[in-house]
């Protein structure tokens, strides 16, 4: 057993590492095959799903170590006893279950933090949120941080990776109009390549935005929403402002009170879209 915490390994080996049975457990039920459960007692390959079928179909191998070496391949503080590694997997060919779904695309803009970009995962996969696209420049997803952040969302909502501006409308419904809205701070002080763009946008508090029409309109009916949340630090990028200009766009801020100047990428998101989630149960 290599020791798998080393990101660097990980990337040459193409690979991810999955620590703890819920993990675990996640990726077996989007039917990722595991090349290898790590386990320090028998009692931590209790309930583990469809055991013996992944080992007699996926030809995933079972090994004891001893916890003393768990602990060092583990990236945990108190590593969990069962570690899973398997080839990163492609991100089309998980099983999803799309069925509670709205039509909004989170659009990850620069996010580096793989603590935020874990938890904006798992916030969208709460939502409903159709799917979520990471631009260039994003942290990996698969990065041990942001596994742990999500805690089992990677296995519950489309990602695409890698997307660039230019190629972003390819991963929208075809045929579509949408709306883009930018998270964004009144107080923010933008660079001075978008600050133009910026200023060219309507800005709205996001509690009086209607996100969906209103009245007897079916949910079947709405037109696709993209929501763009970017990197704390460095604001929206001029691509964003780009895109929200020709696509009928705005920028969305959240009040802040107390003299503070922001919230990080991950609550500004969760807020944002919990409030458009609770739109979209509205209509009929």
């Amino acid at each position: 057993m290599v020791n798998l915490s080393l990101k660097k390994r990980r990337e040459t080996m193409n690979i991810i590492v999955l620590e703890g049975k819920r993990l675990i457990n996640d990726a077996i039920d989007a039917k990722i095959k595991l090349k290898y459960i790590y386990f320090t007692l028998e009692d931590h390959l209790r309930d583990i799903h469809n055991l013996e079928e992944i080992m007699a179909t996926d030809g995933t191998k079972i090994m004891k170590v001893l916890y003393r070496d768990m602990k060092i391949f583990s990236s945990l503080v108190t590593a969990p006893g069962i570690m899973a590694v398997s080839e990163k997997p492609d991100f089309s060919k998980l099983a999803v279950d799309r069925s509670q779904q709205m039509p909004l695309t989170l659009v990850c803009d620069n996010i580096r933090d793989p603590g935020n970009l874990g938890t904006i995962i798992r916030s969208s996969a709460a939502a409903g949120v159709d799917k979520v696209l990471l631009t260039n420049g994003c942290v990996d997803p698969w990065n041990n941080k942001v596994i742990k952040s999500a805690a089992g969302a990677h296995f519950r909502i489309p990602l695409a990776t890698n997307v660039s501006w230019s190629s972003l409308t390819d991963h929208l419904p075809g045929g579509q109009a949408f709306d883009v809205f930018i998270a964004d701070s009144k107080d923010h002080h933008h660079q001075q390549h978008t600050e133009k763009l910026a200023a060219s946008l309507q800005s709205r508090d996001y509690f009086g935005v209607q996100f969906f029409e209103p009245g007897s309109r079916r949910r079947q009916q709405q037109q696709h929403k993209v929501l763009i949340i970017a990197n704390e630090a460095f604001g929206p990028s001029s691509e964003s402002y780009q895109l929200a200009q020709q696509c009928n766009g705005s920028r969305v801020t959240i009040p802040l009170y107390g003299n503070v100047e922001s919230l990080n990428s991950a609550i500004a998101s969760s807020i944002l879209l919990f409030e458009i989630r609770k739109q979209y149960n509205s209509l009929q």
